[in-house]
C-alpha cells in the first residue's frame, strides 16, 4: 500500500526498512549544514542559537548511532572488537581538557562559573562524538553487515557529502549577496553595495574556512568516485570561484600553508601518490588564482556593487592589522604579569580592556567594539592559562598528532589534514574553534585523522578509501587485528566467540548525549525567551516598564543558571537610558558581573550610574570608567549622558564633564565634543 504516492519509494514497506542508522545519517548531514545557514543573531551571543543547534544534532547523531551497533556488528569471521576510551586519543585529548578547566576555575576563580559548565560540556559532547566515530569506524572498515552505518559510505564520506553540501549552499548565498538580492523573507542574509560577502554564516573569515572544508570535501569524492569527475570539476571551479568573494587573508595564508604539507607529502609519503598530490596543489593554485581574479571580474559585472582590494591585496594593508596587534600586544603583557596559569580561561574580554590603559602598551586605537578573543589561539592561551595550560594543552595536541610521524597516510589522511590545517591557521588569525559548530567539525575530523592510517602493505587495502568495498574479501580478516593494533584510536580485544558481550560503552555514550541534547533544548528554549523580551524595547516607554522587563531577564538567569552571563548582558543593556536613581538592590550584581566580564560602554555605564545610589565613586569605580573612556573614546562622552539623569550621580557627573573637556582639548576631535553631545554641566547649587 503506498504511503504517500503509487511510487514505491514512499511505500510502508520501504519506511519500514529505515533503521536508526539511517536516522543518525540524517542528523550527522544537519549538523554539518543547518547551524552554518542559520543567521538568525541575538546579542550579547551572536551565535548562540547555531552553536546550540549544531549541539543538538550531533547528540542526536550520537545517540542514533551508538543505539543502531549491536554486538555482532562488532565482530570479525574470528573475534569480536569492542571500543575502548582508554585507547582513544582524541577523546582523551578532549576529557583533558575539560578537567583542566575544572582545576582552571580553583586557581582563577570566574566572573562566571556557568560559563566553564558549558565549556566543559562542549569538551565532552566532542569526546563523544569522538569515540563513536571510532566505533562506527571499526564497523565499517570490518565490512560484514551491509546494514551497518558506514559500510555502503564510509563516515568520511558522509562528512565529505556534508560539507560539500554546505558550501554549496553557502555559495548560493554569496551569489545571491554578490547581486545584492533579498531572498526568502530574509533567510539569506542580505549585503548592501560595497559590503563584505558573508554567507549566511555572517563573517567572512569563518566562510572561507567552511568553504574551503567543503572545496577539499569535493576534491575527495572525485578521487573516490562517489561524484562524477566532470561534476566534481564543475563543482570545483564554482567553489574556487566564490571562494575569492570570501576576500579572507587568512584564507590565503592557509591555504599556501597547504601546499607546503603538499610538498612534505610528496616527499615523506610517496605511497599516497603523485597524481592524487597534484591534483589538489592545482586545486588550491585555483584557490589562490581566484583570490586575485573573483572581485575584479565581479567588479567588470556588476562595478557599484562589489568591495574594491582583493585578500592578496589586502596582505599588504599592514594598518588593518593594528588593532589585532595591539591584542596580542596586550595578551603578551597579560602573560607576561601572570606567566603561570594566566588570568583564567574565558576572561580575556576584561583583562585585555584593563590593558588599555597600561603605558606599555604601543598604541590602542579606538574601537566600536569588544574584542572578546586575542583573535589568535596561542596568545589565547598564554593570557589566559598562561605556560602551564598552554604546555599542557599544546602537549596533548603533540601526544594526539605524534602518529603522523610515525604512520602510513592515506589519501584520505592527507585530506584531512588539509582540513586541520586551514582550522589551526585560521586560529592563529581569528577564532573560530570557540564556536561550537566549528569546534565540533575539528574534533570529527581530528577523529579522522587518527582512523586513516595504516602500518602496513597489507593491511593498506582494507581501510584505503580508494579501495572499492566489494574488493574486500574474508582473506583480509586476518589482517584485520593488526589494523587494529597499530591504529592510534582503534586498539582491539579478542573475546570469545561463544561470549557476545553487550555493546555497554554504546548505551552509555547514547544515554549521555540524550541528556546533553534535552540540556540544549532547554538552553533554547530559555535564550529564545531572552531574547524575545529584547523586543519589548519598542513598547516599554517608562523607566519602570524597562526595569520590569529587565528583572524578568534576570528571573530566567535564576530559572537556568547556565545562560545568567547572556542574562545579565541583556538585563544591563536592556536598561540604556533609564535613570538608575530607582534601581531595585537585585541589579547591583548583575550590572556588575556583566560590566566585569565584558565592559561594553552601556552595561559599563549603567554600573557606575547604579555605583552612584552608594555614594560617591571610589577610586576603583573612577579607574573603571577612565579605562571604559581608554578603550571607547568615542561612545562614553555619549553614553556619559546617562549619568545626569541620575540625581545622585551629580558630583561624579560633574567630574566626567571636565574629565571630557580636558579629553577633548587634548586630541582636538570634534566628533568626541562635550557640548555636540549634549553634556550639559548639571546645576550643583540646586
Amino acid at each position: 500500500m503506498a504511503f504517500i504516492s503509487n511510487q514505491s519509494t514512499f511505500t510502508v514497506a520501504n519506511f519500514k526498512k529505515i533503521t536508526t542508522a539511517h536516522i543518525s545519517t540524517v542528523f550527522l548531514m544537519l549538523a554539518l549544514i543547518l547551524p552554518f545557514f542559520l543567521f538568525k543573531r541575538a546579542l550579547p551571543q551572536t551565535g548562540f542559537y547555531s552553536e546550540l543547534t549544531a549541539s543538538f544534532l550531533f547528540c542526536l547523531f550520537i545517540f542514533f548511532a551508538n543505539f543502531s551497533l549491536r554486538p555482532n556488528q562488532l565482530s570479525s569471521l574470528k573475534q569480536k572488537t569492542i571500543s575502548d576510551l582508554a585507547t582513544n586519543k582524541v577523546a582523551a585529548f578532549f576529557l583533558a581538557i575539560g578537567a583542566y578547566l575544572i582545576f582552571d576555575m580553583l586557581v582563577n576563580p570566574p566572573v562566571y562559573p556557568s560559563l566553564h559548565v558549558l565549556y566543559i560540556g562542549t569538551f565532552v559532547l566532542a569526546a563523544l562524538l569522538s569515540n563513536t566515530i571510532v566505533t562506527i569506524n571499526k564497523v565499517a572498515q570490518v565490512r560484514l553487515n551491509p546494514s551497518t552505518l558506514g559500510n555502503k559510505h564510509s563516515l568520511m564520506v558522509l562528512i565529505c557529502f556534508g560539507l560539500m553540501a554546505g558550501a554549496l549552499i553557502q555559495d548560493a548565498v554569496v551569489i545571491a549577496q554578490i547581486l545584492h538580492t533579498d531572498l526568502f523573507a530574509g533567510i539569506v542574509e542580505f549585503s548592501a553595495q560595497g559590503g563584505d560577502y558573508a554567507g549566511n554564516i555572517g563573517q567572512r573569515n569563518m566562510l572561507g574556512v567552511y568553504l574551503t572544508l567543503g572545496l577539499l570535501a569535493t576534491a575527495y569524492l572525485q578521487q573516490v568516485k562517489k561524484i562524477a569527475h566532470a561534476t566534481g570539476w564543475v563543482l570545483i571551479v564554482l567553489q574556487v570561484v566564490i571562494l575569492g568573494a570570501a576576500n579572507s587573508r587568512a584564507l590565503v595564508i592557509y591555504l599556501i600553508c597547504m601546499l607546503i604539507v603538499l610538498g612534505i607529502a610528496a616527499v615523506w609519503q610517496p605511497q599516497i601518490g603523485k597524481h592524487f598530490i597534484r591534483r589538489l596543489a592545482l586545486i588550491i593554485g585555483l584557490a589562490l588564482l581566484f583570490q586575485m581574479l573573483t572581485l575584479p571580474i565581479i567588479h567588470l559585472l556588476l562595478p557599484a556593487n562589489v568591495p574594491t582590494d582583493t585578500s592578496i591585496e589586502r596582505l599588504g594593508q599592514v594598518a588593518s592589522m593594528t588593532p589585532r596587534i595591539t591584542e596580542w600586544h596586550k595578551a603578551w603583557l597579560i602573560f607576561c604579569d601572570n606567566p603561570w596559569f594566566g588570568t583564567g580561561w574565558n576572561s580575556y574580554s576584561y583583562q585585555g580592556f584593563i590593558k588599555t590603559l597600561d603605558p606599555r602598551v604601543a598604541y590602542a586605537p579606538p574601537t566600536s567594539q569588544l574584542f572578546i578573543h586575542t583573535h589568535s589561539l596561542l596568545f589565547n592561551f598564554l593570557a589566559e592559562i598562561g605556560a602551564v595550560g598552554t604546555s599542557f594543552i599544546l602537549g596533548l595536541f603533540a601526544w594526539v598528532l605524534s602518529p603522523l610521524l610515525k604512520k602510513t597516510w592515506q589519501p584520505q589522511t592527507l585530506i584531512v589534514l588539509l582540513m586541520l590545517t586551514a582550522f589551526l591557521v585560521h586560529n592563529m588569525v581569528e577564532f573560530s574553534l570557540w564556536y561550537t559548530y566549528f569546534f565540533l567539525i575539528f574534533a570529527a575530523l581530528l577523529t579522522l585523522l587518527l582512523t586513516s592510517f595504516t602500518a602496513t602493505e597489507q593491511s593498506s587495502a582494507l581501510i584505503n578509501p580508494l579501495i572499492n568495498p566489494s574488493e574486500i574479501t574474508p582473506t583480509h580478516s586476518d589482517s584485520v587485528t593488526a589494523i587494529y593494533a597499530k591504529s592510534p584510536t582503534l586498539a582491539v580485544k579478542k573475546i570469545d566467540k561463544t561470549s557476545p558481550l553487550p555493546n555497554l560503552e554504546g548505551r552509555a555514550r547514547s544515554i549521555l548525549a540524550l541528556v546533553l541534547a534535552a540540556l540544549s533544548i532547554h538552553l533554547y528554549v530559555s535564550f529564545y525567551q531572552l531574547d524575545r523580551l529584547n523586543y519589548r524595547i519598542i513598547t516599554d516607554n517608562t523607566d519602570q516598564q524597562r526595569m520590569q522587563t529587565a528583572q524578568r531577564m534576570l528571573d530566567i538567569g535564576k530559572q537556568q543558571p547556565l545562560i545568567k552571563a547572556y542574562v545579565d548582558m541583556q538585563a544591563a543593556s536592556y536598561l540604556q537610558g533609564v535613570s538608575m536613581d530607582e534601581a531595585p538592590a537585585s541589579f547591583s550584581k548583575p550590572l556588575y558581573d556583566s560590566a566585569h566580564y565584558q565592559p561594553l560602554p552601556m552595561s559599563g555605564i549603567n554600573y557606575l550610574a547604579q555605583q552612584c545610589q552608594q555614594g560617591d565613586w571610589n577610586e576603583q569605580q573612577w579607574q573603571f570608567y577612565r579605562q571604559l573612556v581608554g578603550y571607547f573614546p568615542t561612545q562614553v562622552p555619549n553614553f556619559s549622558i546617562i549619568m545626569s539623569m541620575n540625581k545622585k550621580c551629580d558630583k561624579a557627573f560633574a567630574k566626567v564633564y571636565e574629565e571630557c573637556i580636558v579629553y577633548q582639548r587634548q586630541h582636538n576631535e570634534t566628533h568626541s565634543s562635550c557640548e555636540a553631545r549634549n553634556m550639559s554641566k548639571p546645576d550643583l547649587s540646586s
